[in-house]
Order: C-alpha cells, then structure tokens, then sequence
C-alpha cells in the first residue's frame, strides 16, 4: 500500500534550484524583452501589430527545427505529438489534448496583438506596469479551470502585488502623463495571456495519464516537453494569426478610435521602415528565450509562479529604464516608484513563503490536503502522483481524495 506521506513530499532540492533559476531567468529575459519590444514597437510605430504574423511564422519554423532535431536522436518520442490529437470521439471533451491548446494558442495571439497595439502609447514601465493585471485575471482562470483553492495568506499576498503595481502606476502617471484608455486596455487584455498559460498548465498535467502509458518510457516520454507544447501553439497560432489581426484593427478603430496602417503597408515596414530589420531581429532573439523560459516554468512549476516570476522583470525594467536606450532615450524611476515596486517584492516574497507553509502542512497532513486542496506551484503534477497510489491502494477513501486531487 502506497504511503499517504508519498503524495505530499516536497519537491528536492535540484527540482527547487531548477525552478528558482527558471524564475530568475523569466525575470532577466522578461526585462530585455521588454526593452527590445519597445525599441521595436517605436521603429515599426502604427504597423507594430504586424509583428504577431512574424512571431507566428518565426516561432513556428523554430520549434519545429527543434521537434525534429530532439526526435531524430531520440531525445524526445515522435509520438508525443501524435499523442496530444488522439481523441476517443467528437464531442470537446473527448478530443485530445490538443483542443485546450488550439484555445490557449489563439488567446496567445490575441494578447500578442492587443498587446503590441497599446504598447506605442506607453512607456516601456507603464506598459510593463498595466501588465501586472495578469496576476488576478491569472488567479481567476486557475480557479475555473483548474479548480485550484489559493489561501486567505496567498490571495493576500496577490492583492499586494496588485496594489503596488497599481500605486506604481499611478505616481509614474505624475512624473509622465499615460494615455489611461490605453493602459487600461493593456491591463484588461492581459486575461488573454493568463487563460493561456493556465490551459496550457492543465495541458502538461493532464498528459502524464492520457498520454504517457502510450508512449515508449525512453527520451523523456515520461513528461510533456515544452517544444511539443511550443510547436503545436505557435503552429496554431500561425493558422490563426490572420483572422484574429483583422478583429482587433476593427475593433480598435471602433473603439479606440485609434489609425492602424493598412495591412499591405505594415508588412512592408520590415524592410522599409528605418531600423526596423536590426529592432526585430534583436527582440525576437530575446522573446524566443523569454517565452522558452516560460513555458519551461509553466511545465515544472504553475501558470501563476510563471506570472508571478514575470514580476521581477518590473523592478529589473525601473532600473535601467535611466540608461539612454535606442529610440526610446533615459526615463529614470522616482524614489516614489521605488517604493511602490518595493511593496510589490514584498507580495511575491510572501506568495513564496505562503506557498512553503501550504507544502508543509500537505506534509503533515497528506489526506485532509488531499481532499480540500488542489495543486499548488512547485509541487509535482497530481499525475505523477496518483498511477501507483491507485494501482497499490484499496482504500475507496484514500482513491477518492487522489481522484479530487487529480481533478
């Protein structure tokens, strides 16, 4: 019989390394990609939404090369991809995995264009600051979708975040006015990335017990890998890229009220437009890594550490925004906005320690968690969790809390 204890272990000491580099590294990269795709935001100016079509096409090509570099030497099963398409009928809960990514790839695209629309009208801090909403639009999406059950403390420690990034906002709009309508569009449009990055969550835990008994246990077939994940979203993406552009320049000049350069023209402003070949070339490099890191970090932690890692990036953006950067010049931080973005760390350092006193009292008491709790950040998926529980334990009892747990 499976020990209860088993189901509540904390993760080891490399699995925490490995999630903390993986934190720090979204927080760098998030910071040069800001920078990039602000340099490259003013050097496209009103044809910028047209770099979600060039992301689809690049991103696309990449992780395709790298799907067939992994499986030619065996690093990664063919039938990995195959496997998230497997369907046993036509209703939508029946068809693959690959249903939630065809969801969370077109909310990526909508973000992505939504979110290069408002950014030519916004700082590069105001802009990363209105993105800070994803935090409780990321909270709201975990709870319908995956059933997650945050803590009084956690939710807490959201609300702080939240809170500094909005007092952030606000005592930058002092020393530099924002345009309002389009920092709130920013801000609400960043539920897209959230509901993506959490389908794509229940995505890597849902695999283990769909899909990886099919598949032959060498080469990591064991766990999702993010490049299967990567190339079927971006894949759809790229199919779906087009449709989703012509939506948002209509909605945007009806709503907004705001010009857009017609499509033909924006396309051409890759070649014709003054740096903006070198402006591309430099942010898709950084994005790459960043959205790498990310998903990375949605596989072997959660949506919401994902998002939550993403708020480093803010105070690392406060402290080179002084530097005279191409196209956009020096914009130096208050000591005002200083103190805001402190209350922010203070949130995040919270939300990680709320998380450790979750773990340890999964430790101490592994069924009660079972059966009230959901999965948390930086704990195993429930499914690596539950084939051999199941398989030893005869418990109707103990099968129904993992069962929950599962769900």
């Amino acid at each position: 019989m499976a020990k209860p204890d088993d189901d509540a272990d904390p993760p080891s000491l490399a699995s925490r390394v490995w999630i903390g580099t993986l934190v720090a590294a979204v927080g760098v990269l998030g910071m040069i990609d800001s920078f990039t795709s602000m340099i490259r935001s003013k050097a496209f100016g009103e044809s910028n939404y047209i770099v979600t079509l060039y992301n689809a096409i690049l991103q696309t090509a990449v992780y395709l090369a790298a799907y067939a570099a992994l499986t030619a030497r065996g690093c990664l099963p063919a039938g990995q991809l195959t496997s998230l398409f497997r369907s046993d009928g036509w209703r939508w809960r029946q068809l693959g995995l690959a249903r939630l990514l065809l969801v969370a790839a077109m909310a990526d695209v909508a973000d992505q264009v939504t979110g290069f629309t408002a950014q030519g009208y916004l700082s590069t801090l105001a802009y990363a600051l209105s993105n800070q909403a994803s935090v409780p639009f990321t909270v709201l999406a975990s709870c319908l979708v995956l059933r997650t059950r945050y803590t009084p403390l956690e939710l807490l420690c959201v609300l702080v975040v939240v809170g500094g990034a909005v007092g952030a906002v606000a005592l930058h709009s002092r020393d530099e006015p924002i345009d309002v309508k389009w920092a709130v569009f920013a801000a609400l449009t960043t539920s897209f990335a959230a509901f993506s990055y959490v389908l794509k969550e229940k995505v890597f835990r849902e695999y283990a017990p769909s899909a990886a008994p099919l598949l032959p246990r060498r080469g990591g077939g064991e766990r999702l890998s993010f490049v299967t994940v990567g190339l079927v979203v971006n894949g759809i993406g790229l199919l779906t890229c087009l449709p989703i552009l012509m939506v948002n320049t209509q909605l945007v000049q009806l709503g907004l009220h705001a010009n857009q350069t017609g499509f033909a023209q924006a396309l051409a402003c890759l070649g014709e437009c003054e740096h903006a070949a070198a402006a591309f070339a430099a942010y898709a490099a950084a994005d790459l890594l960043w959205n790498a890191s990310l998903l990375l970090l949605t596989s072997h932690g959660s949506a919401l550490l994902a998002f939550l890692a993403l708020k480093l990036k803010v105070p690392l953006i406060a402290l080179f925004d002084g530097l005279d950067w191409p196209l956009l010049g020096s914009q130096p931080t208050s000591s005002k906005q200083w103190l805001a973005l402190a209350v922010m760390g203070l949130g995040i350092a919270g939300y990680q320690w709320a998380t450790h006193r979750k773990l340890r009292r999964l430790a101490t008491s592994p069924l009660a968690s079972l059966s009230s709790l959901s999965p948390l950040p930086l704990l195993p998926t429930s499914e690596e969790q539950t084939d051999e529980a199941v398989a030893e334990d005869h418990s109707s009892a103990t099968r129904q809390a993992i069962d929950q747990q599962a769900r």
